[in-house]
């Protein structure tokens, strides 16, 4: 019977090669699954230039203890950041039964057969779950560009959106005080934030 992989071991390699295929990522960690080092912590932590983690939970053969362990990861907060996104992946048996780093690498640039779902964090209720059912499935570039789109989840992105345009109400209600209706410095504001055809 062959010997497989360690899953720590295959988890390096992704790791490896997520760095590689995505060079734009500020960060991409491996921790190791056993030993105090690595209490409380995820399988692989992938960061965005702007620091906000996505957890991805991986496993050689059980579909349901990744699902499970990705969703433990929104009871968490990594270096002070509430995790918005985790992702669950299942090794195909190819990548499961090679037993070395080469050949690790090696299957994991040509396998099709990486199993993968995504959740993300809502306000109220169970995190949704992207598909609702089944698993995405497709090779490491495929789920590369699977964890790119997930740094930047919709919730996140309507939560900064929100907070934008608190920050130019408020803006707006400070230099009113301080310049009231019809002075210049306002009125040169406005032409600048919101430009009509007569300002040509």
């Amino acid at each position: 019977m062959p010997r497989t992989a360690h899953e720590h071991t295959i988890n390096a390699c992704l790791g490896e090669r997520l760095r590689n295929l995505r060079r734009s990522w500020a960060e991409v960690t491996v921790y190791e699954e056993t030993g105090h080092t690595s209490a409380g912590r995820p399988d692989i932590i992938v960061k965005d230039a702007s620091g906000w983690p996505v957890v991805i939970e991986a496993e050689r053969t059980n579909h349901r203890e990744a699902e499970a362990d990705a969703l433990k990861n929104f009871d968490r907060t990594l270096d002070g950041q509430p995790v918005e996104v985790a992702i669950a992946l299942v090794y195909p048996p190819d990548v499961r039964d090679e037993h070395n780093l080469d050949s690790i690498t090696a299957t994991l640039d040509v396998t099709d057969g990486l199993e993968y779902c995504m959740f993300t964090r809502s306000g109220d209720g169970a995190p949704p779950r992207m598909p609702e059912s089944g698993w995405v499935k497709g090779s490491i570039r495929d789920f590369a560009l699977f964890v790119h789109r997930a740094t930047t989840p919709a919730p996140r992105v309507e939560r900064l959106a929100a907070r934008f345009e608190e920050g130019v109400d408020r803006a707006e209600r400070l230099l009113t005080g301080v310049h009231g209706y019809g002075h210049r410095i306002g009125v040169e504001m406005a032409r600048a934030l919101y430009p009509t055809d007569n300002d040509d």
